[in-house]
């Protein structure tokens, strides 16, 4: 069985990329930590986008059976739709669903704004930066740029800017941010990365640039309380489907969606210092200077990237 939350855990990750890769698979049944039941988030609002499927739903439903009203910001219909009012009807919560394009800058923004209409003067307390994409092959998004940037990266970029510019976070709010171990294997995240076959080092460069843009978020607006989590290896539709051999030998290595949302939840509802890097096995990792994602210079650089592209008219590489 997984194990309880550890206060106060901290790990230095195994050296070695491959080696730390392993390590943040094996075991993961019986030493995921659970988030506490304590404490509750009655009267609280929080925002899950990717909340419709796989660890997004489960952290929508453990956020809302601690209390909270949830927004599910996804792209998907009728039934997202049919999933909010189930998870509400069985926390007795409001949980409703927003549909939102994170691969497009017209889209986040247009989204935010529904938001702040439909929040109608109450903020946000819990953002959770879940949503993701694994690209089959190379592909741009609606703006021109490599789909693991725009959807991964960008497209939470935006969304977090357009919260912040509309007052629309309330005091202390919390922003987690689902990244994973395996940006180990990459060194760069850019908005024009082109590659032949499967989009792996893609994803792995999307998942380093999470680490940079929320580390920095953290850093910019101490007001904020940020952290980022490595969910574990989870069995979802992001490494492909869940039937078959493929499917079997999923289930067996990987982590459940309900285990690989505790780490986002733990992030949700206890004490960790702003700009964490939450392990859902280790705890709070201590990373070596040497890490990619300890490179404050890109950092800062990625950054100042996004803001200029968030702030673009057209959204585009062009503009």
């Amino acid at each position: 069985m997984p194990t309880q939350f550890e206060p106060g855990r901290t790990t230095t990750p195994k050296a070695g990329k491959y080696r730390r890769v392993m390590s943040s698979m094996l075991g993961q049944g019986k030493r995921t930590q659970l988030c506490p039941d304590d404490p509750r988030l009655d009267g609280k609002i929080a925002l899950v986008t990717g909340g419709t499927g796989g660890i997004g739903h489960e952290i929508v439903r453990g956020l809302a059976r601690r209390g909270a009203d949830v927004v599910v910001a996804a792209r998907g219909g009728a039934q997202a739709e049919t999933d909010c009012k189930r998870i509400a009807g069985e926390t007795g919560r409001h949980v409703s669903f927003l549909r939102l394009d994170l691969g497009s800058i017209q889209s986040v923004r247009e989204a935010t704004a529904a938001l702040q209409e439909r929040l109608d003067g109450r903020w946000l307390d819990i953002v959770c930066a879940n949503a993701g994409v694994w690209p089959n092959r190379h592909g741009v998004s609606a703006d021109g740029f490599e789909t693991a940037f725009a959807v991964n990266c960008l497209g939470h970029h935006v969304l977090i800017k357009g919260l912040m510019t509309r007052a629309m976070l309330a005091d202390g709010a919390r922003i987690v941010a689902t990244s994973g171990d395996i940006y180990i294997l990459s060194d760069d995240c850019t908005p024009d990365f082109t590659y032949k076959g499967g989009g792996t080092i893609a994803y792995c460069r999307s998942k380093l640039g999470n680490l940079w843009q929320f580390s920095e978020l953290a850093r910019r607006h101490p007001e904020l309380q940020v952290a980022m989590v490595h969910p574990g290896v989870v069995a979802t539709a992001l490494e492909g489907p869940s039937t078959g051999v493929g499917g079997f030998v999923k289930r067996q290595i990987m982590a459940t969606p309900e285990h690989g949302a505790q780490a986002s939840l733990i992030a949700a509802t206890q004490e960790l210092p702003s700009g964490t890097y939450f392990h859902n096995m280790y705890g709070v990792m201590a990373l070596r200077d040497s890490d990619p994602a300890m490179d404050r210079d890109k950092a800062a650089h990625f950054w100042d990237q996004l803001e200029t592209l968030s702030a673009s008219k057209a959204g585009t590489l062009a503009a």
